[in-house]
């Protein structure tokens, strides 16, 4: 009897969501978290003062040990949360080479994100930080998954609005430093949203929390330590203190949030997303700050706004879609 061939099984890959009905959902968590990431930026902008006002070691070394403290809030927070949901082997991850590598791209991110604020205060960084739904589009594309064109010219849209506000309000070539370490944010933070879209499937947010926070406080404390030894300490105020471990609890629960929206809504999509914190950090400069707003950065804004719900929208036209197909 002729054996019969059987083709080997293909693996499918582990970025399509979890749950496909519950996209609006998910885009509710990401819009909380990238609001929430406003008030994180104010606060990171505050712990920041000392640092762009002399940049030297000893004001170098202060900033870090603030960093250090968030990290060391984090951990404590995600730590116990571990321990709570399933005791001390909940914290051995399923991927552990994976969640090394996207906690080293964290750790980078969130450096090049609070260093891109510091070097000019004409142009807002956190611009080029959203860049990171055009890296993931081309990510995902690489990755062979299937993006509609909506959301594409809507992410390419958002992208031309960041463009034309950078070029409006540059100024010097601190501008170009703070721009590059924006990029640099925006990059890595695309790659960080790839492998968390693949890794919530076997390692869920609170564990990837752990591993993020660790690392961070393992990495911002001795750097902090050897700059206060080469040039003095400049320890934080109580009031800096405060609000470093503040914004660790904002952190971890921002990203928790997040992270959850990786079970119900596409990568490309929570990209797009990101692309609203512009508009909550200007909403927030004026409401706040009293910060006059200038026609070029508007425009670009709303630019960047209308890519970003013209991206969100193509969810609900690929649903529509569906949902007549299956009628048919």
């Amino acid at each position: 009897m002729k054996r019969k061939h059987v083709a080997p099984a293909v693996r499918p890959h582990l970025l399509p969501i979890i749950d496909e009905n519950k996209q609006v959902f998910g885009i509710f968590l990401s819009v909380i978290a990238w609001s929430l990431f406003a008030v994180f930026t104010y606060a990171i902008d505050m712990l920041n003062q000392s640092f762009s006002a002399h940049l030297s070691a000893k004001s170098l070394s202060k900033t870090l040990l603030e960093f250090t403290l968030i990290h060391f809030v984090m951990t404590v927070i995600f730590f116990c949360s571990c321990l709570k949901e399933g005791g001390a082997s909940y914290l051995y991850p399923k991927e552990p080479i994976l969640i090394l590598w996207r906690s080293i791209a964290a750790v980078i991110s969130f450096w090049c994100y609070a260093f891109s604020r510091i070097w000019t205060s004409t142009i807002d960084n956190s611009l080029q930080y959203s860049t990171d739904a055009l890296w993931i589009l081309l990510i995902v594309w690489h990755l062979k998954h299937q993006i509609s064109v909506r959301a594409a010219m809507g992410i390419i849209l958002s992208f031309m609005g960041i463009i034309y506000v950078y070029f409006a309000d540059s100024r010097s070539l601190y501008d170009v430093i703070g721009g590059v370490f924006g990029v640099s944010a925006g990059f890595t933070l695309a790659v960080i949203t790839v492998i968390t879209a693949y890794l919530v499937k076997k390692d869920p947010p609170i564990r990837i929390g752990f591993y993020q926070s660790i690392l961070g406080l393992s990495f911002f404390l001795p750097f902090s330590l050897l700059l206060g030894l080469i040039d003095g300490f400049d320890f934080p105020s109580l009031l800096e203190t405060a609000i470093a471990l503040m914004t660790g609890v904002v952190f971890s629960v921002l990203l928790y949030m997040l992270w959850q929206s990786f079970y119900y809504t596409k990568p490309h999509i929570l990209g797009a997303v990101s692309y609203i914190l512009p508009l909550f950090l200007l909403l927030f400069g004026w409401l706040f700050e009293k910060k006059p707003i200038n026609q070029a950065t508007l425009r670009g804004t709303l630019l960047i706004t209308t890519g970003s719900f013209l991206a969100i929208s193509s969810l609900f036209t690929t649903r529509s879609k569906r949902r007549k197909g299956s009628r048919a």
